[in-house]
């Protein structure tokens, strides 16, 4: 599984990693489950302003004193729900899954609009992780507000001996100008 915020990865740039916690039978090597071009445990507040700006960059425009929502305890926790999510018939699927979440002043997801999906169990998975994730809500002017949170999730198929960068589920959080597709609201 990967995850990006903002923009692609460029060449050169630094990736995080997280390995799974079991390595093959007969191998002392901890496949690769997640990469990303932010760090997975560090909330809004603890990234560099170089990360800061990754993860602004997926927004169109973003006056200064304005911040996105970003998870509360970092990008691990959607990680980590999506990981426990998976099945092992849905570890086969692959493809993109383009969403956005609505994240309310008081960090809450209260709906998540499909753009693509390759299966509508993907598009429940997603949403059901983002529903779960506390986040810090957007900030407008210096007070909390309502804001989008686009996510691309890349589904790619474990394979037995992949090589790293064929493996988990890629994840990238950009914005999208596309506002059709399904929607989940939140249900209390």
């Amino acid at each position: 599984m990967a995850l990006l915020l903002g923009t692609q990865i460029a060449q050169g740039q630094e990736l995080f990693t997280v390995r799974e916690t079991l390595a093959a039978v007969g191998s002392n090597i901890h496949p690769l489950s997640a990469s990303a071009n932010l760090p997975f445990n560090k909330a809004y507040a603890q990234l560099s302003p170089e990360q800061v700006q990754i993860v602004r960059s997926g927004y169109e425009s973003m006056p200064e004193g304005y911040e996105p929502p970003y998870p509360e305890k970092g990008i691990k926790s959607i990680y980590t729900l999506l990981d426990k999510g998976l099945n092992s018939a849905a570890r086969q699927v692959q493809g993109e899954v383009i969403a956005s979440g609505q994240v309310d002043e008081n960090g809450l997801v209260q709906s998540v609009s499909f753009h693509n999906s390759p299966k509508q169990d993907m598009q429940t998975l997603v949403a059901w992780v983002l529903m779960q994730v506390q986040f810090k809500p957007g900030m407008c002017g210096g007070k909390p507000c309502a804001m989008e949170f686009p996510i691309t999730v890349d589904f790619q198929p474990r394979a037995i001996n992949p090589a790293p960068d064929q493996q988990g589920i890629w994840i990238q959080f950009l914005s999208s100008d596309d506002k059709t597709g399904i929607v989940y609201p939140r249900r209390n």
